[in-house]
C-alpha cells in the first residue's frame, strides 16, 4: 500500500475553506458570524404570494411529498410550520415506496379546483400535474430533481403554476434538499404574513432541525446554506430543543452533547427510513413521529417500532448482499461497466441500499430491480466519474420504448422497466458507462497530524465542521504512534478475575473491532475496517502509522479524542 497526500493544505482550516471556495479570512469570519446570510432562491418569493392567494381564496391545501428521509422531514415541516400559524391542510400525502416515486394522477385529479403542493418531486410529473390542472387546480412545485430535457438539451418543465426548482433555475447554489425548501418557503410564509403577537423563532428552530437532517439524509452536498441547516440543527438537537419526535429519537439512540452530521447519517436517518422500506405504511407513519410537537405516550412506542425495523432492515440488507454477489458471480458481471441484477428476492425498499453497497464494491454503478416479471421497479446508486441521470436520459432517448419511467440525479436513481427489456437495458448501460480507474494499491489522505497536540485537532475538525458530500471529514496521518499499556477487563469478566495489562481492547460480536490506547488519546478500529486481524498482519506492533478521522468521544461526561482509524502500518 502506498500512501499519498492529496492535498497542499496544513491546516483543518485552510482545507475546509478551499472546498468551501473561500479564503481562510472569509472562513474564519463565517464561523464567528451567528446565523446565516439566506440565499435568494428563484421563484420563491412568486410560490408563497400564490400560496397566500389561493388561502384567501380559501383553497383547499393537498401537499404531495416522497417516501424517503428527505420527503418525511419535508411533510414533517410543512405540518408543524403550517399549524403553528393555524393553517389547516386538507391532506397531506406520504407515499409508500411501492406507490413509486413521484407524484400520482390519481391523487392529482382528486385535488379538484384548490391548490396542490408537491415537495421533494413534481419537476417531473407532467402527466398527474396536467390532470391537476385540467381539473383546475393550482400547482405549485418545490423540488431538486433534476427536470427533463429534450434530445438537444433544452428543458422541458411540468405546467405548474409556479417551480422553484435550483437545478432548473438558480445562478447562487442549487443543492438543497427537498427538506431545506421545504424549510425556507415556510420561513417566508411566517415572515409575510405571520401575526405580530405571534412568535415563531422557537417554530424555526424545531423546522430547521427537520432540514438539516433531511439535508444529511439526502446526501446533498455540505456547502452554503446546507452547512448552515445542518449546524443549527445539531446545536439545537444537542441542547434537545427540536421536535417531541425528534427528540424521542434522540432519546433512543443516547445521542450525546458532542453530536455531529454522522449521526444524523449513520444513527437517525437510516431508523427514519427503514419502516417505509419493509412496510406500506411506515414512511407515513415516522413522517407522523417526526411532526409530533407534544410530548406523548405512543411517542416512544413508535420510536421503539422505528428502531426495531432498522434492526430487521439491517438483517436483511446483509442477506441482499450476499444474495447480489452470487448473482453478479452466476450472470458474469463481477467485470461489467455497469452491474444490473433483478430478483423477486430483492425487497424494494432496500434495493437503494444494496446497489450502494454494490457500488461501491464493484466500484461500478449499479441497478437493482426487485422482481422478475411484469413490471418491475430498481433503484440506482453510481459512482463519481457516471452521471446516473444523464445515462439513462440518453438511454431514454435514443430508446424510448426501453424505460418506462426513471428519475432522479447525478449518483442515484429510481428506475421502472418490463422485465422483458431487462437484458437489452443491461446491454446499452455497459456500452454507454466506463470503467472507473482506481489503483486499490493507494490511500488517499489530506493532513499530517501530531498525537502531542490532538486534542485542539480534535477541536478545530468541529469548529470547521459539518462535514458531508463535497466536505468530507479531514483524513490524518499520525506518525510514530506509541501504543500505551493500561488495565483492561476481560470481555467475558466474573467476579474474582482480574484485569489484563494491555495497549488495546477487543471488541464487538466477532471480537475483531480493537480499540488502541496511547497518551492522552484513543484509536477505534472497527472490524469492517480491518480491525485486530489487519494489526495481526502487521505482527501487532507497539508503534504504528495511522490514518484515519477525529472526533471526541463522550461517555458519561467523560470527553476523550479518538481516531477512527482507516489504516495503520508498522513504523518502519
Amino acid at each position: 500500500m502506498r500512501y499519498e497526500k492529496r492535498t497542499t493544505a496544513k491546516t483543518v482550516t485552510e482545507l475546509v475553506s478551499k472546498r468551501l471556495g473561500l479564503t481562510q479570512q472569509e472562513f474564519k469570519q463565517q464561523l464567528k458570524r451567528k446565523g446565516s446570510n439566506l440565499l435568494k432562491i428563484p421563484y420563491l418569493k412568486e410560490a408563497v404570494e400564490c400560496f397566500w392567494s389561493c388561502y384567501e381564496q380559501k383553497k383547499k391545501i393537498y401537499i404531495y411529498t416522497d417516501y424517503d428521509c428527505d420527503g418525511q422531514t419535508s411533510a414533517a415541516i410543512i405540518k408543524i410550520g403550517l399549524d403553528a400559524i393555524h393553517i389547516p391542510i386538507e391532506e397531506l400525502y406520504v407515499p409508500a415506496r411501492t406507490d413509486g416515486y413521484g407524484l400520482t394522477t390519481s391523487f392529482a385529479e382528486k385535488v379538484g379546483a384548490n391548490l396542490l403542493i408537491t415537495i421533494d418531486n413534481g419537476i417531473k410529473a407532467h402527466t398527474a400535474i396536467k390532470a391537476a390542472k385540467e381539473q383546475g387546480a393550482t400547482v405549485i412545485v418545490l423540488d431538486h430533481h433534476l427536470p427533463d430535457k429534450k434530445e438537444d438539451g433544452a428543458i422541458i418543465l411540468p405546467q405548474a403554476d409556479v417551480i422553484v426548482d435550483p437545478h432548473v433555475f438558480c445562478n447562487l447554489f442549487d443543492d438543497y434538499c427537498g427538506a431545506g425548501l421545504a424549510f425556507r418557503f415556510i420561513y417566508e410564509i411566517f415572515k409575510t404574513k405571520r401575526k405580530p403577537e405571534q412568535n415563531l423563532a422557537d417554530v424555526c428552530m424545531v423546522l430547521i432541525t427537520l432540514a438539516g437532517i433531511g439535508t444529511v439524509g439526502d446526501c446533498v452536498t455540505m456547502k452554503s446554506e446546507n452547512r448552515f441547516f445542518v449546524k443549527t440543527a445539531l446545536d439545537v438537537c444537542e441542547r434537545k430543543g427540536a421536535s417531541a419526535g425528534v427528540n424521542s429519537i434522540l432519546d433512543l439512540i443516547k445521542a450525546s452533547d458532542r453530536m455531529t452530521a454522522a449521526d444524523f447519517g449513520f444513527s437517525i436517518s437510516p431508523l427514519v427510513n427503514a419502516y417505509g422500506r419493509l412496510e406500506p405504511e411506515g414512511s407515513k407513519k415516522t413522517a407522523g413521529l417526526l411532526s409530533a410537537t407534544e410530548e406523548n405516550d405512543t411517542l416512544l412506542q413508535l420510536a421503539l417500532e422505528c428502531a426495531e425495523k432498522n434492526e430487521q432492515r439491517k438483517a436483511m440488507t446483509e442477506e441482499a448482499e450476499e444474495l447480489a454477489d452470487k448473482l453478479i458471480l452466476q450472470t458474469n458481471q463481477q467485470d461489467k461497466s455497469f452491474i444490473v441484477l433483478a430478483d423477486k428476492r430483492f425487497l424494494h425498499g432496500l434495493a437503494g441500499i444494496i446497489a450502494g453497497r454494490v457500488a461501491e464494491k464493484y466500484h461500478v454503478p449499479t441497478i437493482i430491480f426487485s422482481g422478475e416479471e411484469g413490471e418491475i421497479k430498481g433503484s440506482g446508486r453510481s459512482r463519481d466519474w457516471c452521471n446516473m441521470e444523464l445515462l439513462l436520459r440518453n438511454i431514454n432517448h435514443m430508446f424510448p420504448n426501453l424505460i418506462k419511467n426513471y428519475g432522479g440525479h447525478e449518483q442515484a436513481c429510481g428506475i421502472c422497466i418490463d422485465a422483458s427489456k431487462l437484458e437489452d437495458l443491461k446491454v446499452e448501460l455497459q456500452k454507454l458507462s466506463k470503467v472507473e480507474e482506481i489503483n486499490p494499491d493507494v490511500f488517499e489522505y489530506d493532513l499530517e497530524g501530531r498525537s502531542s497536540v490532538i486534542e485542539s485537532l480534535c477541536k478545530e475538525v468541529r469548529l470547521c465542521g459539518p462535514y458531508g458530500v463535497g466536505n468530507e471529514e479531514p483524513i490524518f496521518h499520525f506518525s510514530k504512534i506509541r501504543l500505551e499499556k493500561r488495565k483492561v477487563w476481560p470481555a467475558n469478566y466474573k467476579k474474582g478475575m482480574k484485569p489484563e495489562i494491555q495497549a488495546f481492547k477487543r471488541m464487538g460480536k466477532d471480537n475483531n473491532t480493537v480499540k488502541f490506547f496511547s497518551s492522552g488519546f484513543e484509536m477505534l478500529y472497527l472490524s469492517k475496517d480491518g480491525g485486530y486481524k489487519a494489526y495481526e498482519e502487521i505482527g501487532c506492533p507497539e508503534e504504528l502509522e495511522v490514518y484515519g478521522t477525529l472526533m471526541i468521544n463522550s461517555f458519561n461526561g467523560t470527553y476523550t479524542p479518538q481516531i477512527k482509524v482507516m489504516r495503520i502500518e508498522k513504523t518502519s
